[in-house]
């Protein structure tokens, strides 16, 4: 290991994860409280949306200025002032930016939602509702472009469109923009959203790279618990408190189309629903229809429109008083008249096949009228047979293609797409491909280490497996114990560091039993000709392929949901899986997705993995992650069945769970009672209907943000250890015969399974439905009075059909099998009560570090805001201490070992001067260790104050310092280090960092 570590800055981004609720920076209980802006009554007159602040309503308008940097609290050079006014039907927000280099405005993007932060750009943020989870975000660049999205704590998505006018206007010195945002552009609700609203305002200003905010957040703008707030909106928002729910855009095809959507309202209403489409000219095309609207109950309204050719469009729906015409609810809704012909691989390297999937984009009446020929080529060579559609059936037939005898190399897939009749092709493409072997001469003839059976079921040695995942563990003994004692088989080996640090990490995840997976993230991506990545990965994989505990690689978490371009990244991610794919042939890829993609943007991914599936966590409802309309726990279900056609049923599919609450991941409710957690016949649910959808893996992300010990922890460990149990019945293959459901309709769904080792039935039956049901189960090729054991319900039935009652969300699990043992229950200590340090007691007055006595723990493990590396060579402990209840101790294993631990995110600049002090003692006496800090920019690693030669410790505590300057004009944050050099054992106890005055 080298002296410094100047990569520190790019592995410690997470650290103080557990702190988000501090703005990651020390002294946040001394930082001021949020800004608020007062209005004082509505605009008389409203402005006009020019870009000149010249009526008089901004002259009475709220105003405000002091923009701060966004990665520190400091004053932006370039300030920007920002005026606030409404009527009853808008809210209308200017910025005034003050700029010293107008010569050098960036100013270049024209299209709407286009990438506008690449140029000078102001940015408005709302939170109408203060539920501080959701917000709104609008952006107009120096050119007057507009880009809009509404987010919340899982993400943005920029696909939410909504009608809203901007203008921007320039002087000397300065430029101006005006937003005028209409009520019913947003989701208002009538018992949240009242006078007062959560806002923040930004502006990115590129000539000089200046970022800065009204209300600070401490890195990202989209925190809606760290805005401030604009106050006295005298608004009736009941008027606009219109639910629209679209839930169908028919065709999208050139020529006639229908949009469907559901529409409710607060009371009883006259209304007309219209839609607007603005055709390429710029001129809008209109129809409307009109509606008698129930309170509370929603009103399916089908809306026809016209695309006369192949392009984007944009289209608003709006909700008109039927009286007066005022638009009271208005929704933008983008829609795209796709090519005549698309085409879409999906190579498997488990099944030795591709299969090509053409999309006719035609009506369906029109099928017949073509057919289409593809031809697969090795090599420039024709492998037969050609694959011939005389006509189309449906819009998306499957072609495949068994490669398992033509073996690797370099294909293409020629298609042509002709008249049915006669002609010439209408249209000629060519697909390219490469394709591995499924195993390597290293292999020989030996099982795979882990390879993919014919039903998707993941095969170790040739034995079916199912993971039972958790994201982000403690590694310690003890937690690992936990972990497995709970019934987890499966945990995440992060590789942030070397790979020897990484394969101790699996050795000690070997020695419990357990299997690992190594998230290989962006070293997966590998832009054409980038020979200098390509080999860090293949030291990766080629220093870690050979470790027993290895299951199978991740490659980037929700590489389609975070994409700005989508086949050159997908295209990236494939050249890491070739790569990938020609060195390890024992351990498949998994990718996980995020719950926002269409399925076609999914499967472009999935040619660059083995298994797919997303995350989902919809804990409370009504949940909002998710882009499908199902707002209900249910969605689990409907993401997993997302992703099984995005693989077309091929491929493995994982489904990553709740394990945490929303609140829980911004600490903004310092643990009180927003804190919603999973109950557990949720996660139950949840985990059930992920199976009987087709999930072959269930995992547990969240669990590092759970307070320890707590009630949903020990839940938790309880589903899991359940599960466990059903491990073989998970594991093993799809009975092939259906339950015949003679009462209780459609929310009852089931799954019949075989044991992987017995073949003995189970079936699984669950609610989807939030209402109880009765239910009546017919049982396929079972005696009529069969006993079934109803598992881990203590209980029995006797029966066929099974008569059973369902409570809201509830699975049962039946089975006759005599072999199958008796279900054991998680015996836990009973947790009542949660326990969690406040904001105020991790700081301490004049010291700039996050609990540096090490007094606060969620785990008892680490102590909150520090973390340490390499695996193992840390932990707090309370025998060896100089005041409280813990200290900290790092372990020098030889001559090189260089241990530390390390607190990040301490807002910085250029010139401060600091003293970092640790109260340090060491066994044996004379161990080598020194305290050191290191500062870092958007650019990286800027500096730091490192003693070149070590302190020198002795058996008893004693006080270690050092001074330091940031010596970088682009410092914006410093961590500190604590540290031993080689053999020997350190301590340390009330950690300081202070500024010098």
């Amino acid at each position: 290991m080298p002296k410094r570590d100047h990569s520190f800055h790019r592995i410690i981004a997470g650290v103080l994860f557990l702190l988000a609720g501090l703005a990651g920076v020390a002294g946040a209980a001394e930082r001021d409280a949020r800004p608020t802006l007062t209005l004082v009554g509505p605009a008389a007159t409203p402005p006009t949306i020019d870009g000149h602040l010249d009526e008089e309503c901004w002259q009475s308008a709220a105003q405000s200025t002091g923009f701060v940097l966004n990665e520190r609290p400091v004053p932006a050079e370039e300030q920007t002032t920002v005026y606030v006014t409404y009527d009853q039907r808008h809210l209308y927000v200017a910025f005034e930016c003050l700029e010293s280099q107008m010569d050098r405005l960036a100013a270049s993007v024209t299209e709407r939602d286009g990438p506008v932060f690449r140029d000078d750009v102001v940015e408005l943020f709302l939170d109408p509702n203060r539920d501080r989870f959701t917000y709104y975000q609008f952006a107009v660049n120096a050119r007057g472009t507009r880009f809009d999205l509404k987010g919340d704590a899982a993400g943005g998505n920029p696909r939410w469109d909504a009608p809203w006018n901007a203008a921007v206007a320039r002087g000397d010195d300065r430029w101006w923009a005006e937003l005028a945002i209409p009520f019913s552009s947003l989701d208002l609700h009538l018992e949240k959203t009242g006078s007062t609203w959560g806002i923040n305002f930004a502006r990115e200003q590129q000539p000089k790279g200046e970022v800065s905010v009204w209300s600070f957040t401490g890195g990202a703008f989209a925190r809606p618990d760290r805005f401030g707030e604009v106050e006295g909106l005298a608004v009736d928002f009941s008027r606009y408190a219109y639910g629209v729910e679209l839930q169908d855009t028919g065709d999208q095809l050139i020529g006639s189309n229908v949009l469907k959507a559901r529409i409710t309202s607060p009371t009883a209403k006259q209304a007309r629903v219209g839609l607007l489409v603005y055709l390429p000219g710029g001129q809008a095309k209109r129809s409307e229809v009109n509606v008698n609207l129930t309170p509370a109950r929603p009103t399916t309204v089908t809306l026809p429109y016209e695309l006369p050719r192949e392009g984007d469009y944009r289209m608003v729906l709006h909700v008109r008083d039927r009286r007066s015409g005022e638009v009271l609810r208005g929704l933008g809704v983008p829609v795209s008249v796709p090519p005549l012909l698309e085409l879409m691989l999906f190579p498997n390297h488990y099944r030795q096949e591709v299969v090509l999937r053409p999309r006719l984009n035609v009506r369906q009446a029109d099928l017949k009228a073509f057919r289409l020929t593809a031809r697969l080529l090795k090599n420039g060579t024709l492998v037969p047979p050609v694959r011939e559609k005389p006509f189309f059936v449906t819009k998306t037939p499957l072609i495949p293609f068994d490669l398992s005898k033509a073996g690797p190399g370099e294909y293409e897939i020629q298609v042509t797409l002709a008249p049915q009749r006669a002609g010439a092709g209408l249209v000629k493409e060519t697909l390219r491909f490469t394709h591995a072997p499924v195993r390597s001469s290293a292999v020989g003839t030996r099982p795979l280490a882990v390879s993919i059976g014919a039903d998707n079921s993941l095969l170790l040695r040739g034995q079916r497996f199912f993971p039972l995942g958790i994201y982000r563990y403690s590694l310690s003994e003890r937690s690992l114990r936990e972990i497995r004692e709970a019934g987890f088989n499966l945990v995440q080996a992060t590789h942030d560091g070397s790979v020897e640090e990484t394969w101790e990490v699996l050795n000690r995840v070997e020695a419990h039993g357990l299997k690992a997976w190594v998230p290989l993230g962006d070293a997966m991506r590998i832009p054409e000709g980038d020979e200098e990545k390509a080999g860090r990965l293949r030291d990766i994989v080629s220093g870690l392929r050979s470790h027993p505990a290895l299951l199978c690689w991740e490659s980037i978490d929700e590489p389609a949901w975070g994409s700005k371009n989508l086949r050159r990244d997908a295209e990236e991610l494939y050249r890491g899986y070739r790569v990938m794919r020609s060195l390890d042939p024992d351990h498949p890829v998994w990718t996980n997705h995020a719950p926002r993609n269409t399925v076609d943007e999914l499967a472009l991914f999935n040619r660059a993995t083995d298994i797919a599936g997303a995350d989902i966590y919809p804990v409370p409802e009504p949940q909002t992650q998710s882009d499908l309309p199902n707002k209900r726990i249910t969605v689990v279900g409907d993401e997993t069945a997302k992703n099984i056609l995005a693989v077309l049923n091929r491929k493995p599919v994982f489904m990553v769970l709740q394990g945490f609450a929303w609140a829980d991941l911004s600490r903004h409710s310092g643990g009180s009672d927003e804190a919603v957690y999973p109950s557990f016949a949720q996660s139950r649910f949840m985990a059930y209907q992920a199976v009987v959808r087709g999930a072959r893996g269930l995992l547990y992300w969240g669990t590092h943000s759970l307070p320890r010990p707590s009630p949903f922890w020990n839940s938790l460990r309880r589903l899991v250890h359940e599960l466990s149990q059903m491990h073989d019945v998970l594991a093993g293959p799809d009975a092939g015969d259906y339950v015949k459901v003679l009462a209780g309709g459609s929310a009852i769904k089931t799954l019949i399974r075989r044991h992987a080792k017995t073949g003995d039935r189970f079936i699984i039956a669950i609610n989807t439905s939030a209402r109880p049901v009765d239910a009546r189960l017919q049982i396929p090729r079972a005696m009529p009075k069969v006993g079934w054991r109803v598992l881990f319900e203590r209980r029995q039935v006797t029966g066929n059909p099974i008569v059973d009652y369902f409570e809201p969300y509830a699975v049962h699990i039946y089975t006759a099998s005599r072999s199958f043992p008796q279900e054991r229950f998680l015996e836990l200590p009973t947790v009542t009560e949660v326990q969690r340090p406040r904001p105020e007691d991790l700081t301490q007055p004049g010291n700039l570090l996050v609990n540096p006595g090490f007094e606060y723990t969620e785990d008892e493990e680490t102590p909150v805001g520090w973390s340490y590396r390499p695996p193992f060579s840390g932990a707090m402990t309370t025998e060896v201490r100089r005041s409280g209840k813990y200290s900290v101790t790092l372990q020098g294993r030889s001559a090189e070992s260089q241990p530390l631990w390390i607190q990040s995110g301490i807002a910085t600049e250029a010139g401060r001067r600091y003293r970092f002090s640790a109260q340090v003692r060491t066994r044996p006496a004379g161990t080598r260790y020194r305290l050191y800090a290191e500062w870092t920019g958007e650019k990286g690693y800027l500096g730091g104050q490192v003693p070149e030669l070590p302190m020198v410790g002795t058996e008893r505590w004693r006080e270690a310092s050092l001074e330091f300057t940031v010596n970088h004009p682009e410092a914006t944050q410093l961590y500190v280090v604590l540290q031993v050099l080689g053999e020997g054992q350190a301590w340390f106890d009330d950690v300081r960092l202070e500024e010098l005055r």
